[in-house]
């Protein structure tokens, strides 16, 4: 017999219905389905703004490539699913026309987008993470890069309302890095990324974070992967 969830399984699903290649698009999980939007094509002449969800059997084309009332075509975008409205919500990126921070989200029910204005809202940028924190029922975002690479928390508040967060201490700022939503434990974790100012460094830290704070963790280093940039995880809850 084979451990519960430790095993990987070709799904078969190669050729048909699936999305397009397409790489610097992350993907965002409700509890039922994993989601994809946007990233650049396999030949790097064309951005995406499709969305697709899969259920674990098959790939379902939720909103079609330059639909209209889509978001602008975009990759390095920060997406995650907002548990506690259950809505899709993406923010930032970069395309042919630059660096981007605009804030959308996508609502299951009605399959409509909504761009969401806010009168305070994190500087634009690419690369950054975003992830559902359950003990505030709000999404927090950290890092990525913009005109430099960026070390800041912000905390999105019923889905209208962001507030940048002043934690006692923070990780070193970054970009390509990973939020997860551990509903268990009630914190996020942040794993993995780069900085490449003085010097290129790419991180193989551990932090948690839980009401307002970050905190480094310390898994032995002897089990611990080696320094990962452009990395994505979620919790085996």
């Amino acid at each position: 017999a084979q451990k519960p969830g430790g095993h990987w399984a070709n799904t078969g699903l190669t050729t048909t219905n699936v999305p397009p290649a397409r790489h610097e698009n992350p993907g965002a999980a409700s509890k039922s389905k994993l989601y994809v939007f946007g990233g650049h094509s396999n030949n790097n002449t064309s951005f995406f703004n499709d969305l697709w969800s899969f259920d674990g059997k098959a790939w379902t084309l939720e909103t079609r490539d330059g639909a209209t009332g889509s978001p602008p075509a975009r990759h390095r975008a920060a997406i995650c699913w907002d548990d506690a409205r259950n809505k899709l919500v993406v923010f930032g990126g970069s395309n042919a026309s630059g660096v981007l921070g605009d804030l959308w989200e996508w609502d299951p029910t009605s399959k409509a987008w909504t761009q969401i204005t806010t009168a305070l809202a994190p500087s634009k940028r690419q690369f950054s993470s975003m992830a559902y924190d359950p003990s505030s029922r709000s999404i927090i975002l950290f890092g990525g890069l913009s005109t430099q690479h960026e070390n800041d928390t912000w905390r999105l508040l019923s889905g209208r309302i962001w507030r940048k967060e002043a934690p006692r201490t923070s990780p070193p700022a970054r970009r390509q890095h990973h939020l997860v939503t551990r509903f268990g434990a009630g914190d996020i974790l942040l794993c993995g990324g780069q900085n490449v100012t003085p010097r290129k460094v790419q991180f193989k830290d551990v932090w948690s974070f839980k009401a307002g704070q970050w905190t480094l963790l310390t898994p032995s280093t002897a089990t611990r992967p080696a320094n990962v940039v452009a990395n994505n995880a979620f919790y085996d809850e």
